[in-house]
């Protein structure tokens, strides 16, 4: 019987880089690699409806009608998250 696991050394494998003493190499990372990861982050952040019905001082429910009205308008976008909408305001 053929066993379906998969085992270091199987060929399809990356092999790593080492170190002359077989280790692997740690990758390095720069600080530019963090900070462009946070502004990309950023970029691709939303709030939920429920956030903005707390600050406005409204419903949840209708805080979202608004804010897909809004996205509707091209004021703001509006995707999905999980079983939520996320909303940001439009890009230029």
């Amino acid at each position: 019987m053929q066993s379906n696991h998969i085992l270091p050394g199987d060929s399809f494998m990356k092999e790593q880089p080492r170190t002359e003493n077989r280790a692997r190499f740690a990758v390095q990372y720069t600080d530019e690699d963090f900070t462009e990861a946070v502004e990309e982050a950023l970029e691709k952040a939303t709030v939920s409806a429920s956030d903005v019905a707390e600050i406005v001082g409204c419903n949840p429910r209708y805080a979202k009608d608004r804010l897909l009205k809004l996205a509707e308008e091209g004021k703001l976008e509006a995707e999905m998250k999980g079983k939520g909408w996320g909303f940001r305001l439009a890009r230029d």
